[in-house]
This record gives C-alpha cells, sequence and structure tokens, in this order.
C-alpha cells in the first residue's frame, strides 16, 4: 500500500513536471522561431539595400533558398535542444519526485503503522479479560454441582475483569480527549495542582513546590498528567520509597521534577516508553496495567506545548521532567 502510495504521487509530480516543460519548450519555441525569422526577414532588407539593382532578382532568389535551409535547420537545432532539455529535467525531476514522494509518505505511513499496532493492541487488551469472563461463566453453567463459594469466586474474579475493562476504556477515551483540538484552556496554579495530588498520596514524598505558577491549560488533563506520573512513581517503588517533587520557574519556563528509587527502566527500553500498550519487563513484573500512562501522559504535555522527558536507570530509579510554558494571565 505504502510502496503504490509513493509510486502514484511519483507519477502525479512527473505528470506537473512534464506539463510544465511542454508548455515551457512551446513558449520558448514560438518565441525563438519567431525572432529567428524576423531576424532573417532583417539580413533580406539589408542584402536589398548593398546589392545592385540589376542583379538583385537573383541574388535575392538564392539568398532566400539559403535563409529558409538555415532557418528549417535552426529550427530542427532547436527542436532537439528542447527535447533534449525536456528529458534530462523530467528525469531528474522523476529522481527528485521519488525522493520527495517517499519523504512525504513516511510519516503518513508512520501514522498509519501506529494506528494498525494501537488498534491491534487495544483489540488484545479487551478481548483477553473478555475471553477469561466467557470462559469462567461457562463451566459454571455447565457445572451442575457449582458451591456457593466457587460462585462467589467466579464473580469476584468477573468484577476484577470487569474493572480492568472500565480503567482501559476510561484510558482510551481520554487519549481521544488529548488529541482532540477542542480542549477547553485557561490560567491553572500547576503549584497547587501538585501539592493536591501529593496530600491525596497514601506514603510521604518529598517536596520543593515554589508557588503559584500558572500555565495556559486544561486544569483536569494537567492533573491527570501529575497524577500519572506520581501514581507510577509509587508503584514502581520499594517498600521503603523515597520520592521527591520538585517544582520552580527557569526563565519562562515552570519545570517539574519527579524522581523516584524505584525499579528504573533498562535503557535500550527507554526510546519505547511512550508507545502505547509498552510496558518494560521490570514493569510488567512489578505491576498490572495496560502501558497507557506515559503514552497519555507524553499527549497531555505536548497539548500544552511543553516537554516531557525521562532519565532512567535499572534498580535505582526514574526521574521524569516536565516543561511548561508559563503565563502571565490569571
Amino acid at each position: 500500500m505504502y510502496r503504490q502510495a509513493v509510486t502514484r504521487l511519483t507519477i502525479w509530480y512527473v505528470v506537473v513536471i512534464a506539463f510544465v516543460c511542454l508548455i515551457f519548450s512551446v513558449s520558448l519555441y514560438s518565441i525563438t522561431t519567431y525572432r529567428l525569422e524576423r531576424g532573417a526577414k532583417r539580413q533580406g532588407q539589408l542584402l536589398q539595400e548593398q546589392v545592385r539593382e540589376d542583379s538583385m532578382p537573383l541574388m535575392q532568389s538564392r539568398f532566400e533558398e539559403i535563409r529558409q535551409m538555415q532557418l528549417e535547420n535552426d529550427k530542427r537545432e532547436l527542436i532537439k535542444s528542447l527535447i533534449l532539455i525536456d528529458l534530462i529535467i523530467i528525469t531528474t525531476g522523476a529522481v527528485l519526485s521519488y525522493y520527495f514522494a517517499k519523504k512525504t509518505m513516511r510519516p503518513i505511513e508512520a501514522s498509519h503503522e501506529s494506528q494498525k499496532r494501537f488498534t491491534t493492541d487495544a483489540s488484545h487488551e479487551l478481548r483477553t479479560p473478555l475471553a477469561t469472563m466467557q470462559a469462567e461463566i461457562e463451566v459454571a453453567l455447565r457445572n451442575p454441582k457449582l458451591t456457593l463459594i466457587e460462585a462467589r469466586e467466579i464473580l469476584s474474579n468477573n468484577l476484577e475483569d470487569s474493572k480492568k475493562l472500565s480503567s482501559l476504556s476510561e484510558q482510551l477515551l481520554l487519549l481521544s480527549r488529548v488529541t482532540a483540538k477542542d480542549v477547553e484552556m485557561g490560567p491553572v496554579d500547576i503549584s497547587s495542582l501538585l501539592e493536591q495530588n501529593i496530600h491525596q498520596q497514601k506514603i510521604t514524598i518529598e517536596q520543593s513546590i515554589e508557588p503559584s505558577l500558572y500555565v495556559r491549560g486544561n486544569s483536569p488533563l494537567l492533573a491527570t498528567l501529575f497524577s500519572t506520573i506520581i501514581e507510577n512513581a509509587v508503584k514502581y517503588s520499594p517498600k521503603s520509597p523515597h520520592i521527591t517533587v520538585t517544582v520552580k520557574k527557569s526563565s519562562s519556563v515552570a519545570v517539574v521534577c519527579i524522581a523516584d528509587n524505584g525499579i528504573g527502566i533498562a535503557k535500550n527500553e527507554l526510546p519505547r516508553i511512550f508507545e502505547r500498550f509498552y510496558r518494560s519487563r521490570s514493569a510488567a513484573s512489578k505491576a498490572s496495567g495496560h502501558g497507557l500512562g506515559l503514552a497519555i501522559a507524553r499527549d497531555i504535555t505536548v497539548l500544552h506545548n511543553g516537554k516531557l522527558s525521562i532519565g532512567s536507570e535499572e534498580k535505582k530509579g526514574t526521574t521524569v521532567t516536565i516543561r511548561l510554558p508559563l503565563t502571565q494571565n490569571h
């Protein structure tokens, strides 16, 4: 599909180049032949002024013959030159067209592959708990000796799976909302948002937060951004966690750093951590999840014209840095 699209786009580029060359060549040929004919006519007039009257007819006839032959020869040479130049331009244009067509289609292909992979992963994540629930219910219905304890256990498992499905649905809806362009924006005090989030945690978090730092954004989405990063720090930290949250102003940017002493992320996995549904080996073994949290956090940051970066070392901890442009309108 991608190659066909590149080929079609290249053909369209070449057709446009060929059309432009044709228009240019016809125009140049018309102008040049007109000037050649006018120059030949001027030469005939000069000859008439220089040659004696008694030899005029013979000389004029011979000159007209030579002039006509030269004019036809000049036209043929002009056509050959124009064809050669057009072929060179079209050939060079075809090569460049193919290059630019590939370059143009590359982001589209990447987006298509990303969407395809996202759909496949989402279907898998939805299908797995549904299949588990269906299997347990079918087995239970076929068992005539099903006890109350066994029924309660099956219902408990189904409830857990339904919670996973509900969580996944909410995250998918949040992703669609983040990518929308009609998100309501206004002044948001991120210092207060972070303090509220820290107070909601069940563990002690060391904090150093500069007060009253306002950014232009959406308060619920920013709250989700900070809660996602802080909850990850708590989730993937040891039993005695040491988590720090610092917020400070740097020039016209608010810099939020959230650091932990948790399991960390392997260096070779860092480039993929923002992919939807991707979970590092250490994260998958530590806690359950869908691999959407960091993808959502990154999209929310981008929506607010910010930057999110992660530094991590396996078994030593992770530091997440969020940079958001400040606003003076509050």
